[in-house]
């Protein structure tokens, strides 16, 4: 397991009625059972029925809408996995031999158990989880949206599917609240005419939001007179029963009408005329199993029906379960990680200064916090976390994202290797969704970058700005390596008359010494310059004789004329030689295809990029993060996002990569991000003591070194520690979401400390 600590908090039950917050051992992991660690937990009505009087076994833990992570598989477990995303509802599991299993019936086995009242549940940092009463969970997903599918989802989902009415029917949804709201848009996505009924007209707007076709006020006495007038209902969900209510809903249904109840109500009366008249029917249902809260999840997520929800934290989990009525659709518990401790969780913090406006006085102006983040990896799942990680933890008012992206050659504005794209918006593409036809490739939730920021970046005069001059911190390691791997062509190309070597001489060389004592060659490398040697004598490019003298070999020489021979004169200084141009357009982003491609007229086309372009002929970039990553921004109203990747290959053709434009398109990517963090407009406030925390460093590190042979990340870490442990500011906070890429480290460590 991967907690250090043995302990974890959670909320539990000591006696009828009592509750406490407390600290306990975390479950040790047992066959066939999976230990959870908890992101969200879910709070129901359900909780409260529990504490008062429906657990008679002390202590227990309640909660039974669990979304987390599995971080320990016991013996015999077959179907999970450590990392995966996994969820959890009622459902404890099902023995499999009595004779309510053996009838499929598994949420009625003689010997389950409910999660949260039998076994402990979910209000808890770790849960220990039978593997048959588990659900997975895409990563693409929020877990916090998940938490709850697992009962109000899979009770509304569940219910209604198995009422067996014909779809484009009329139906309705009694109650607009946790489940009510779930249920509107599973009835809509699964193609039916839903009408909300509730009280009153507050909630109208809200209901065509959600997708209703038709809102009814049951304040008004005539509304099941209208009903009848539409012929009725087939079928009514009621989410939020009264017994005062249940009458009327009846007379509402239509003929072979169900009224189904999906929560306890009070005793009610019944009239069996009600039921007679038309054969209407009234119809209990108790959620579902695992089985079905897998359906539930797929379907929600392939449909992007979207759970509305508000976080609390563990320690007013009680508080929230006393005020669920007031709950404007479902609370949540948020047992985000604490990522200032977390080794998966890497980012860097410093201090942007930013001169007063006027130039002649070097004084500054005012500072900005700016926290960077690298994601162990590129996923949209893992995009998702980090991102949400990041804002909730330091709550910025901007946050970049920055990296590459493939761009598309042929457009209308030419694009370039090492150009600027800003993404207007963002679609997701998806492949292996499964049809009649097989599997298919869709296009969908487009969503666009902030209008405001996005506006300023497009009126600002870019020719005229200072931002392209940022990345010269040092050439890149590859462009150094063949630069020297040049320079011993040329030394050994012109050996017998040196002058004739146009090369050398336009690069500053003094042609009476050699490469190895030039000044030319000590002010490139520093340090570095045996260990560049050595790698082309490890590579076969440079062999030594037996005086240790390196030589070019004939490798060497295919090489160097094969580059000539395509970039002319080569090696050239992508800083100093490409003047990048700025492209604002669509993104396609994911991952399913991505390196997949084609060959056409010797062109290796991207499939991901291919299949986008059909969708939509806006699409001039594809890349794995922007969606996911604008997808997790735009739920923060407070905050200006925005994607900004700098063009490494061609999507639509020339997809192979030079490195020396990998390091290249980062700073560029980078440094557009930092004049964008200078140039915004920040609200001003008070003085605050900021803290610097130094976590440990990423596990997946890209090993690359400055001249003095220092990781980048590490020497960001050094000048913190060299420093006072805390510096003053007087702006919002300014939050980077990185991709990973060292070179934004360098940016970083070269700008802000």
């Amino acid at each position: 397991m991967s907690s250090s600590s043995k302990t974890m908090k959670c909320g539990r039950i000591t006696a009828v009625g009592k509750t406490e917050y407390a600290e306990v051992p975390i479950p040790e992991i047992k066959p066939g059972h999976v230990l959870v660690k908890v992101v969200a937990a879910g709070i129901c009505h359900t909780d409260k029925m529990v504490i008062n009087g429906y657990c008679q076994v002390f202590p227990r833990i309640p909660g039974h809408e669990i979304a987390g992570v599995a971080v320990e598989i016991g013996q015999g477990v077959s179907k999970f996995k450590v990392g995966d995303h996994v969820g959890a509802g009622w459902f404890g599991g099902q023995c499999g031999e009595c004779d309510k299993c053996r009838e499929n019936y598994w949420m009625e086995c003689r010997s389950s158990k409910g999660l949260g009242c039998d076994l402990d549940g979910g209000f808890a940092e770790y849960c220990l989880v039978p593997q048959n009463a588990l659900s997975i969970v895409p990563k693409e997903m929020d877990l916090h949206e998940a938490s709850p599918l697992f009962c109000a989802g899979v009770t509304v989902f569940n219910s209604f599917r198995r009422q067996n009415i014909k779809v484009g029917s009329r139906v309705a949804v009694q109650g607009l609240g946790g489940l009510g709201h779930l249920a509107v848009q599973f009835c809509k996505k699964l193609g039916y005419h839903v009408t909300v009924l509730s009280s009153g007209s507050v909630k109208e707007q809200l209901a065509k939001d959600l997708g209703a076709d038709d809102y009814f006020n049951t304040s008004n006495e005539d509304w099941t007179e209208k009903a009848q007038k539409l012929g009725g209902f087939k079928c009514i969900l009621v989410t939020a029963p009264n017994a005062s209510v249940i009458p009327n809903l009846i007379n509402a249904l239509g003929s072979d009408g169900k009224l189904v109840l999906l929560a306890a109500v009070d005793p009610f009366p019944l009239n069996s005329l009600q039921l007679l008249i038309g054969n209407k029917s009234v119809v209990g249902f108790s959620s579902g199993d695992s089985r079905d809260a897998s359906d539930t999840v797929q379907f929600y997520h392939l449909n992007h029906v979207k759970t509305m929800y508000e976080k609390v934290p563990l320690e007013k989990a009680f508080e929230s379960l006393d005020n669920i009525s007031k709950a404007k659709f479902r609370y949540v518990i948020s047992f985000d990680y604490d990522v200032k401790q977390s080794s998966d969780f890497a980012y860097r913090e410093g201090v942007l200064e930013i001169k007063s406006k006027n130039e002649s006085d070097n004084n500054v102006g005012h500072s900005i916090r700016v926290v960077l983040s690298f994601p162990s990896n590129q996923t949209s799942g893992e995009i998702v976390l980090n991102t949400s990680h990041v804002l909730d933890t330091f709550k910025p008012s901007l946050a970049i994202i920055v990296g590459t992206c493939s761009g598309y050659k042929d457009n209308e504005t030419p694009i370039s290797r090492g150009d600027i794209i800003v993404a207007q918006s963002a679609f997701n593409y998806q492949t292996g969704i499964n049809t009649n036809d097989g599997l298919q490739f869709t296009l969908n939730d487009c969503i666009q970058a902030n209008k405001s920021l996005l506006s300023a970046l497009k009126l600002t005069d870019h020719s005229k700005s200072d931002w392209i001059k940022y990345p010269s911190i040092e050439v890149s390691t590859t462009y150094k390596r063949e630069w020297l791997l040049r320079a011993f062509f040329e030394y050994q190309d012109h050996k017998d008359n040196l002058a004739k070597s146009v090369w050398l001489k336009d690069q500053g060389f003094d042609i009476k010494k050699t490469p190895a004592r030039n000044t030319v060659v000590q002010e490139m490398f520093g340090k570095q310059y045996n260990n560049e040697k050595d790698k082309l004598v490890k590579d076969g490019l440079l062999e030594e004789d037996e005086n240790g003298i390196p030589n070019i070999s004939d490798k060497g020489f295919e090489k160097i004329e094969i580059l000539l021979n395509r970039y002319g004169d080569y090696p050239y200084n992508l800083f100093k030689e490409i003047k990048p141009n700025i492209h604002f357009g669509q993104f396609g982003c994911g991952s399913a295809l991505e390196q997949q491609y084609e060959v056409v007229n010797k062109k290796r086309i991207s499939l991901a990029f291919k299949q986008c372009r059909e969708k939509s002929n806006g699409i001039i970039a594809i890349d794995r993060d922007t969606h996911a990553f604008y997808l997790t921004t735009s739920n923060y109203k407070e905050i200006s996002f925005i994607s900004i990747k700098s063009v490494l290959d061609y999507a639509d053709g020339d997809t192979n990569q030079n490195n020396n434009y990998i390091d290249y398109c980062n700073q560029l990517s980078s440094s557009l991000a930092l004049h964008t963090i200078k140039s915004h407009s920040f609200e001003n406030i008070d003085i605050k003591t900021i803290h610097n925390c130094i976590p440990p460093l990423p596990k997946n590190v890209i090993d690359r070194k400055s001249s003095d042979n220092k990781e980048y990340i590490q020497l960001i870490s050094d000048s913190f520690k060299s420093k006072s442990n805390s510096v003053t500011i007087s702006s919002l906070i300014s939050g980077m979401g990185g991709v990973g890429k060292s070179t934004l480290a360098k940016q970083f460590a070269f700008h802000c400390i």
